[in-house]
C-alpha cells in the first residue's frame, strides 16, 4: 500500500506539537519527497540538533510511548550519538521486519560550516578496493576537509572506528515543508541538492543496487582522532 504507516505519522505529529527543530533524512526524505509517502519495509530516519532542549524534549516523547517501544541509545565516550526504537512487536535486532516500523534518530553537530553525524559500523564501510574522495562524484565540496579537520578523513582498515555523513550546513538553516498523508513534514532545505549530495543527480530514478556504504556522497570512514577533534567544539 503507497501510504505511510500511521505509527510514523504519529509519532512526526508528536515532534511538530512539541515544536522540534527535527527533518526527515537519508532514505525517509529521498522517499517522502520523491514519492510521496514512506513505505512500511522503510526505516523513518529523522535529524535532530545536538541541543539540551531537543534532547530532552525527545526523551520525554520516547518516555511518553515507553509502553509501546523497545529504545536504544548509542553514545561514544558518553556523547549521545542517536536513538533507535522500534515498536514492541517488533525486535531491536531485527529492523528490517514490517512490523517493527524502526525509528533511527542521528543527532546532528555543527563544526564550522559543517554539520555531520556518526554511525556505529565495527566492519569496513567498503567493498572491494579503497575509494578516495576524489573518485566520488558528489564530493566535490569536501576536498578541503582534510586541511579543515587536520587528519584524513579516509583511514586504513585497521584504524577504522565507524563512518560520518558531512552535510554543509546551509542545508539546515531553512527547512522544506511538505504534507504527506495529512502530516507536515520537515525536509532539509534545498531538498533536491540535498539529495543530489547523497544519492547522485540521477535520484529520482530508484538503483537497485546502490548501497550507502560506497554510493553515499556525504559518508566518509574515521578513526577516533578525527572524532575527537570533531566532539572538541561540541557544546551538548
Amino acid at each position: 500500500m503507497n501510504q505511510t504507516p500511521d505509527k510514523y505519522l504519529d509519532f512526526l505529529r508528536k515532534l511538530n506539537e512539541n515544536d522540534i527543530d527535527y527533518w526527515l533524512d537519508f532514505g525517509a526524505a529521498l522517499l517522502s519527497y520523491r514519492n510521496g509517502y514512506i513505505p512500511v519495509e522503510e526505516d523513518l530516519d529523522i535529524g535532530v540538533w545536538a541541543c539540551r532542549e531537543t534532547i530532552d524534549s525527545l526523551d520525554k516523547i520516547i518516555q511518553s510511548l515507553s509502553s509501546e517501544v523497545k529504545v536504544g541509545k548509542k553514545t561514544w565516550k558518553n556523547n549521545l550519538m542517536s536513538y533507535k526504537f522500534v515498536f514492541k512487536e517488533g525486535s531491536l535486532e531485527n529492523l528490517k521486519e514490517d512490523d517493527n516500523y524502526p525509528i533511527d534518530i542521528k543527532i546532528y553537530r555543527k563544526y564550522k560550516q559543517y554539520a555531520w553525524t556518526f554511525f556505529f559500523e565495527r566492519r569496513s564501510l567498503l567493498k572491494g578496493e579503497k575509494k578516495t574522495i576524489s573518485e566520488r562524484t558528489t564530493n566535490f565540496l569536501y576536498r578541503n576537509l582534510k586541511n579543515l579537520v587536520g587528519c584524513d578523513f579516509w583511514m586504513w582498515r585497521n584504524n577504522y572506528l565507524g563512518g560520518i555523513f558531512i552535510i554543509p550546513i546551509q542545508f539546515f538553516e531553512k527547512k522544506f515543508k511538505k504534507e504527506i498523508s495529512g502530516c507536515e513534514i520537515s525536509l532539509p532545505g534545498l531538498i533536491e541538492e540535498f539529495l543530489s549530495l547523497h544519492y547522485g543527480e540521477n535520484w529520482q530514478k530508484p538503483e537497485a543496487d546502490w548501497q550507502f556504504s560506497t554510493d553515499d556522497g556525504t559518508l566518509f570512514e574515521v578513526n577516533s582522532r578525527m572524532l575527537e577533534k570533531l566532539l572538541s567544539d561540541d557544546n551538548y
